[in-house]
């Protein structure tokens, strides 16, 4: 019983650490919130993570084993056959982890802002993304790509389509309103992302296939 306590209470620290420096970032992050929120004492926090740097380099690592786990169950119950819609159908799994995670979003800024300081030191080189490499390894598979164009820089644009919409929202619903992030039209940008990302694709069965036969539902599916 003491183990099930002592781990329940490390999730909680960890939890609440998480909302912390998601919020905050590492340096503008205090100990003393972390602790009210896990309802534990510092004295408690040091001795399961050393110090606020180890706590931190502990939920970077978690917010990446978060998206692995997610990503690599997707990937592995995926039953679509047309590989072009199997491309677009992992895009709207990576939009829609991002629209139930904020906190992934914002500690993955805060990062990048350190320059990925701690990326290293937080051992996530083990925690890689499936959903990315599977549907890499489908463009050059099934040669879904123009030979003029790479198979990265297409990842870094797809990716980047969804992680830009929500890491900047707030500067975005400033330019174009903030009904931009509603659920329907969060659904509607998904829809033109997949239509602008599949024009370039071999092998579709029609200029909108992706937008017809996958489930982009937002508000629905917030897991994957």
């Amino acid at each position: 019983m003491r183990t099930s306590n002592s781990k329940s209470r490390k999730d909680h620290i960890l939890e609440a650490a998480i909302a912390e420096y998601a919020r905050f970032g590492l340096k503008g992050a205090r100990v003393d919130r972390i602790a009210r929120r896990a309802v534990v004492n510092k004295r408690m926090l040091y001795y399961y993570f050393g110090s606020k740097d180890d706590l931190y380099r502990t939920a970077l690592h978690k917010v990446y084993e978060g998206i692995t786990e997610s990503m690599g169950d997707y990937v592995g119950k995926c039953q679509i056959d047309d590989p072009v819609e199997k491309v677009m159908s992992f895009l709207g799994a990576y939009f829609n982890y991002m629209h139930a995670h904020p906190e992934y979003v914002a500690m993955i800024a805060w990062e990048n802002l350190q320059r990925g300081r701690y990326v290293e030191e937080a051992e996530v080189e083990g925690v890689t993304h499936p959903m990315v490499d599977y549907a890499a390894k489908l463009l050059v598979d099934e040669k879904l790509l123009p030979d003029d164009l790479d198979v990265r820089h297409y990842m870094v644009q797809a990716l980047g389509a969804a992680f830009f919409y929500y890491s900047n929202q707030y500067t975005l619903s400033l330019i174009f309103g903030p009904d931009l992030y509603l659920d329907d039209e969060a659904q509607r940008y998904l829809k033109h992302v997949k239509k602008v990302l599949s024009m370039p694709l071999k092998r579709r069965r029609s200029s909108d296939a992706s937008s017809q036969t996958v489930d982009t539902t937002i508000a629905d599916k917030t897991s994957v």
